[in-house]
């Protein structure tokens, strides 16, 4: 899924880790947290009661003597870093990081962290909880650690596991530590003329967290999320053992991590799908005033330009909508990339209409000589459509997949957007919802509302998701047999008052749009007529919100697959399941 405000700085940082009696202390993280503030601001780092400090120094006394990477406590400017994520509204500073140096160091851990809580002999007496956490792409704590005094949480910081193997060219595949960064990978596999089939558009966040939650792109809107394209997945269980899981071996692990969001065990290594990539890409922006027009375009695009191979290739390769405030500063920024001389009158026409948004199409194809792409004219003449305003540009392939970090994201910064609290609010909506409500909501926004943050509208084929994960999305083809697109919708929403007043507005607006759209369901929920893609700010969202989310059913099944990965509960529920 897009995330145009999203970064990491990751810095290459010699770790000095100095040995003391019972732990090892790293003089600097390896990167400032997610986003590029020059450096946090320290915050006090909380006292432990007597309990989970004893519980603690049992920890460190056990793991110290075999930890091979680092461990950071005490260290309020260091352990600040970790206080942080791309929401900026949830701080809780940890009191231990452990950084590790490879998969033996999270299966120590994880070992040591199972025995305590499953023995809880009289120097730990409370229970421990893990919080994993990549590159903090989340918006509200979820990999920040508890806060709570009835237990000790710590914290385990997989961006230091970075390492991405050669490709394996035959099996086109390739190993990535769940730390790397997509970035990491893609320039891996760029190296042989390669790419993951499925990245999320932002490529600062990392495997594991990407995976852990579905993960969404371009190519999502034919080929599903990204953890439907992985081959095999090293896991460290919550007994601390390791484990290769695939959908042929371990597949009941296979399936629960996928999607678990963390809760059933720690991804070390994924070995990933990749496919032959090309080095051009032709994007193609479509623009109309009417959503419905738009809805009706996807459907024809897919079927004339995604599902009907020409010479062994689709003629598109990927397909995200927009909703644009009716603008000419923003028309001229989403569909012509920022270009203030070309379609003066096409612009003009479009912003005259008395509307508060108009609606683009994205489209790209990968080619490696200009004959192999559609031109705008032919790609117009194939879909039979008539458009406001189109227009087609030429780029490398490598500078679209990286355009996010190339230039919306330093944009963002000079002009001071990107360090504003990210109210988002990402929901899977059904295409009778799209075509009868949505512009209803729509309506009750405007740049003033939104901060100028994005608004995404992603078309996703249901049959293209694999529903042995525990990646939700909505039963549409159960509720309209007709219905065989479900709908990402992406309010990206910045809060740009800086006032208690303007976030909890917010807030209360996300809470509102869930409230309208996930109580749709059918009497005993077992048809889920919404659902999110979990990284949201709703609040006091809790146990009867994931039941919307996920339908009687997964939600059942969610709850299981913790009693028989987790039942000593290893891994914090920092997501308000209820466990």
């Amino acid at each position: 899924m897009r995330h145009p405000f999203f970064t990491v700085v990751v810095a290459a940082v010699l770790l000095l880790c100095i040995a003391t009696a019972q732990l090892v202390i790293a003089d600097k993280v390896p990167y400032k947290a997610f986003d590029p503030f020059p450096m946090l601001p320290t915050r006090p780092v909380p006292v432990l009661t007597q309990s989970q400090q004893a519980t603690l120094n049992t920890l460190l006394s056990m793991v110290s003597n075999n930890w091979q990477g680092c461990i950071v406590t005490h260290n309020a400017t260091l352990l600040s870093q970790y206080a942080e994520d791309y929401g900026h509204a949830v701080h809780h500073v940890p009191n231990a990081v452990f950084q590790p140096k490879n998969t033996a160091d999270v299966s120590l851990l994880i070992k040591k962290v199972y025995k305590l809580n499953k023995n809880r002999p009289s120097t730990a007496p409370l229970p421990i909880r893990i919080v994993t956490r990549g590159a903090g792409g989340n918006v509200l704590g979820a990999a920040q650690v508890l806060e709570a005094k009835n237990v000790l949480s710590v914290l385990l910081d997989m961006s230091v596991m970075t390492s991405v193997s050669n490709v394996l060219t035959r099996s086109h595949s390739v190993w990535a530590d769940a730390g790397s960064t997509w970035l990491q990978v893609l320039e891996r596999t760029e190296t042989v003329g390669m790419r993951p089939l499925v990245m999320p558009d932002y490529l600062g966040i990392t495997v594991g967290g990407v995976e852990s939650i579905g993960g969404w792109g371009g190519d999502s809107a034919v080929r599903g999320p990204c953890v439907d394209h992985i081959k095999q997945i090293e896991v460290v269980t919550s007994q601390g053992h390791i484990i290769v899981c695939s959908r042929h071996t371990h597949k009941h692990l296979f399936d629960a991590v996928r999607g678990g969001m963390g809760q059933f065990g720690v991804m070390t290594r994924v070995r990933l799908t990749l496919e032959h990539n090309e080095p051009h890409t032709r994007v193609y922006h479509m623009m109309s005033t009417s959503l419905d027009f738009v809805i009706g375009a996807t459907k024809k695009v897919y079927k004339k330009l995604m599902k009907k191979k020409v010479q062994g290739q689709v003629l598109v390769d990927t397909m995200q909508t927009f909703v644009i405030p009716n603008q000419v500063p923003l028309i001229r920024v989403f569909a012509l990339f920022g270009n203030q001389e070309i379609l003066k009158e096409e612009v003009n026409r479009l912003a005259a209409h008395q509307q508060p948004f108009v609606y683009m199409i994205e489209l790209t194809t990968r080619f490696s000589s200009e004959s192999e792409a559609l031109s705008m004219d032919q790609l117009i003449q194939k879909l039979g459509l008539q458009f406001d305003l189109v227009f087609a540009l030429d780029m490398d392939t490598h500078s679209w997949d990286n355009r996010l970090e190339i230039g919306t994201i330093p944009a963002l910064v000079q002009t001071g957007q990107w360090f504003k609290r990210h109210t988002w609010l990402n929901i899977f909506l059904t295409e009778q919802v799209v075509r009868n409500e949505l512009e209803s909501v729509l309506n009750n926004f405007n740049i003033s509302n939104t901060g100028g943050g994005h608004i995404g509208l992603y078309p996703i084929r249901i049959d293209r998701v694999n529903r042995d994960t525990f990646v939700s999305i909505p039963n549409a083809g159960k509720v309209r047999r007709d219905e065989k697109w479900v709908y990402l919708l992406i309010l990206g929403r910045d809060e740009t008052t800086d006032t208690e007043a303007g976030f909890q507005q917010q807030l209360n607006g996300n809470r509102i749009i869930w409230n309208q759209f996930s109580t749709v369901q059918s009497s005993n929920h077992k048809l889920v007529t919404a659902s999110v893609y979990p990284t949201n700010m709703v609040p006091n969202w809790g146990p009867a919100d994931w039941r919307a989310h996920f339908g009687d059913k997964k939600w059942n099944q969610f709850k299981r697959a913790k009693q028989l990965f987790d039942p000593n509960y290893v891994f914090a529920d920092t997501r308000s399941f209820g466990f």
